[in-house]
């Protein structure tokens, strides 16, 4: 029989053993990992997120806390003729007086008002193009031809980057091909070595200084200073699976392309057909936007005006209502033959 030396064989103290987890006992002291603390950025994200959440579960409370009166049993009272004919004259007359006050005027309705300034068109066109998934901050349109360049870009450029790590560590790290994170961005931006911006279209909503939309405005305008390519198209999730993160990605800045020329040439192509689809959309809306439309209703108010004014263009509203279908009547009867 072989022997063995007790000091070569490690004593594993387990815990509990009808315990499902089975936690092993430690011998001698451990140290806890310490928590993490948020960022800056992080906690202004978590305070938006919190705000958001009180305001829906407020809204939902006061819908469904609504005041409950008892109901009062009443006895029915008996209404005569005289009493239901003076109610109504009554109404009629407080009626009269009040369209007196407001007046009428037969001008037509303008339902938007005369844009002067540009800068007022532009905000009411943006309105309806952009939403959570394509927030204001994109500069170019989507589409599933640049969005798949992207993401083949980004995958080579990762795949470059692990096997340059697995090989030499020290190597990897000092010549990075990309940079993932709102943080590392902005230290390569500053210091001017990136090459290409991705950012993803749908990142949450977080105004306020030193928020997530400030953060994001601010690359932009860096990256057109410096002549850097920013391109709007992979989401969150996608831009994560093309960096194979397993977490959602707000933005990649690549530092160098070496190796994937021809995707970086075909994504400088796409960019600028998806800037000026953009740029014709928003000038579109404007135009939309910008134009007037009048409608025709003889009850506008005006400062001043008379019963008589009053009675004639309820009368003659009226007639409209009363004759067309007379008229509709008659042509009919005249095209049947006979």
């Amino acid at each position: 029989v072989k022997k063995v030396d007790p000091s070569t064989q490690r004593s594993v103290l387990g815990g509990n053993i009808l315990d499902s987890d089975n936690p092993q006992r430690n011998k001698g002291k451990v140290r806890p990992d310490k928590e993490r603390k948020p960022t800056k950025l992080k906690s202004l994200i978590l305070s938006e997120r919190k705000d958001r959440r009180k305001r829906i579960t407020g809204e939902d409370g006061d819908e469904s806390e609504e005041p409950t009166l008892p109901k009062q049993v009443t006895q029915p009272t008996l209404i005569q003729a005289s009493d239901f004919t003076k109610n109504i004259s009554d109404g009629i007359l407080e009626a009269k007086c009040a369209l007196c006050e407001t007046g009428v005027d037969n001008s037509p309705i303008v339902k938007l008002e005369s844009v002067d300034n540009e800068s007022n068109v532009i905000p009411k066109a943006l309105e309806g193009i952009h939403s959570r998934k394509f927030r204001e901050y994109c500069t170019n349109c989507l589409s599933e031809e640049l969005t798949a360049n992207v993401c083949a870009l980004l995958e080579k450029v990762a795949q470059f980057q692990d096997r340059t790590f697995a090989q030499n560590p020290i190597k990897a790290n000092a010549k990075r091909r990309y940079v993932a994170g709102i943080n590392q961005t902005n230290k390569y931006l500053l210091v001017k070595k990136v090459r290409l911006l991705v950012i993803a279209p749908d990142l949450e909503k977080n105004p306020g200084k030193g928020g997530l939309d400030e953060r994001i405005n601010n690359f932009v305008k860096e990256a057109e200073n410096q002549g850097v390519p920013c391109v709007f198209g992979p989401n969150r999730k996608r831009l994560g699976k093309a960096v194979f993160k397993n977490s959602l990605v707000s933005c990649v800045a690549v530092l160098s392309y070496d190796g994937a020329q021809e995707l970086f040439f075909e994504i400088q192509k796409g960019l600028i057909e998806a800037r000026l689809k953009y740029r014709i959309l928003i000038s579109n809306s404007g135009d939309s936007a910008a134009k007037i439309e009048e409608v025709y209703d003889p009850l506008v108010v005006k400062e001043k005006c008379s019963t008589d004014e009053v009675t004639s263009s309820l009368l003659a509203t009226l007639r409209k209502e009363l004759v067309s279908p007379a008229d509709k009547l008659l042509k009919a009867i005249e095209t049947t033959s006979w």
